[in-house]
This record gives structure tokens, C-alpha cells and sequence, in this order.
């Protein structure tokens, strides 16, 4: 397979690396994951909830203790779900490179980005130590086109030297039309691979449901369930996210 070939979706990894602030953890994450389990046939997927990130603060935090709780809470019974704190376990700032080496993997995961976050990826800590260790598999995230990610797409595949390569204005506005779902391609000379799913996902934000939590009224929440039960009644007891 190239870069212009189709996936060959049995050579893929069924190993992948979710990591976020989970502050708190909601059905949009729950969601996201169900469906990359099912698509990518993904055997683990391992939920590592941030420690102390190195570009911003965590508004509204709880504490590591908690969010780490409701992650558990919430992924209990998923076969081949895990919580791994190793980025709350370690002392100082965590980087996604040295958070990937830490866990050793059998074999090289997919490491799961929002769109949201793939913008500011030429930015991390060493993207190239990280593209050593993981492919990338980009979800969409209201707000975000793929047209936008587009120049960030193409900076990946120039750092593995290949300057030539990138994803088609066609193909991102295909996906942000939902024309198409998946756009997955295999760098030639390379064991890399990077995959843009437009995902079916409902539209909620940890921001959108600390709002609510603390009494701020929001119509797209209203409908739908936000938060998996048992999170819900340990954010009640233990009276998290009762301030805005």
C-alpha cells in the first residue's frame, strides 16, 4: 500500500493510545472510542487521562484523583478498555513522546488526535520522536475542518521526507461534506500511517458539561444522554463541578 493505494485494513494495529483531560469524561469520548473499536477492529484501547499538560492549564479541574475515577467509572465492562495513569503517576510536565515510551507497547499504536489537537501538532515536543512510536488517527471536532488541517497534514509527511505528499483540497472538503468518512493512507519506505475519520460523534464538550453541571443552561445538551450514569452519580456525591 502507498500513499495513493486503498487500506489494507488487516495490516493495521489493533492497539490504541486515547489520551485527554477526561475533565470529566463524557458520552462524545464514549462514542468516539465505541466507534474506532468497531472501524479499526481495535483489540485495547488505553485511556491516558492527563497529568500536568505542558501548554495549558486545566479549567475547572477536580483533580487527577477524580477524573481518573470517572474514567475508570465510565469504561468499566468495555472488553479491551484501560485506564493507564501513567501521565497523573509521573512528577512534573507529561509529553505525549515520552508518555508513548513510558508504555512500552507490544507493537506500534495508533495514538488518537481531535482535530482540534492534530493543528497544534508541529508544535509538541519532538513530532518526529513521536511519528517514530505511533501512527495518527485524526477525529473530527466541531469547529474544525479538515481543509484547516490540511498544511499540518502535509508537515507530518515532510517530516518523514516526503515533501510531495498530502491530502487533496478534494478529499478534506469530501470529508468535511461527510462524502467521505475515511481517508487513511500509508507512507511508502515507511511504517508510518495516518488516518482523517470524520466521526459520528455527538456534540459535546467537557466545557459544555461542566456548564451544565453547574447550573448553566444549554438547548444541545438538553436531548440525549451526556453522561454515562455512574459518572454522573459519582460527580453528584462527591459535588464536583458545582461552580462554573
Amino acid at each position: 500500500m502507498d500513499i495513493s493505494g486503498n487500506p489494507d485494513m488487516s495490516s493495521l494495529s489493533d492497539i490504541a493510545v486515547y489520551g485527554g483531560a477526561f475533565n470529566p469524561i463524557h458520552e462524545g469520548h464514549l462514542s468516539l472510542a465505541r466507534e474506532l473499536q468497531k472501524r479499526f477492529s481495535l483489540s485495547r484501547i488505553l485511556f491516558v487521562p492527563t497529568g500536568r499538560p505542558p501548554h495549558k492549564s486545566l479549567s475547572g479541574d477536580p483533580g487527577a484523583d477524580h477524573r481518573l475515577r470517572m474514567l475508570k467509572e465510565a469504561i468499566a465492562g468495555n472488553c479491551g478498555w484501560e485506564a493507564v495513569p501513567v501521565e497523573i503517576l509521573r512528577s512534573g510536565v507529561s509529553y505525549t513522546v515520552g508518555t508513548l515510551r513510558e508504555l512500552d507497547l507490544p507493537k506500534r499504536p495508533w495514538l488518537v488526535l481531535g482535530t482540534d489537537a492534530f493543528l497544534e501538532f508541529l508544535s509538541w515536543k519532538d513530532p518526529a520522536g513521536i511519528l517514530s512510536l505511533a501512527d495518527l488517527l485524526v477525529a473530527s471536532r466541531p469547529g474544525t475542518l479538515f481543509l484547516d488541517v490540511a498544511p499540518v497534514v502535509s508537515g507530518v509527511l515532510s517530516i518523514l521526507g516526503k515533501k510531495a505528499l498530502s491530502i487533496s483540497e478534494d478529499d478534506a472538503r469530501s470529508l468535511d461534506s461527510g462524502v467521505m468518512s475515511l481517508w487513511m493512507r500509508a507512507v511508502p519506505e515507511s511504517s508510518f500511517r495516518l488516518a482523517l475519520l470524520r466521526a459520528d460523534t455527538p456534540d459535546i464538550s467537557s466545557t459544555m458539561v461542566r456548564g451544565a453541571l453547574s447550573g448553566v443552561k444549554n438547548p444541545s445538551l438538553e436531548k440525549g444522554k451526556i453522561l454515562p450514569a455512574s459518572v454522573k452519580s459519582y460527580i453528584v456525591e462527591k459535588e464536583l463541578f458545582c461552580e462554573g
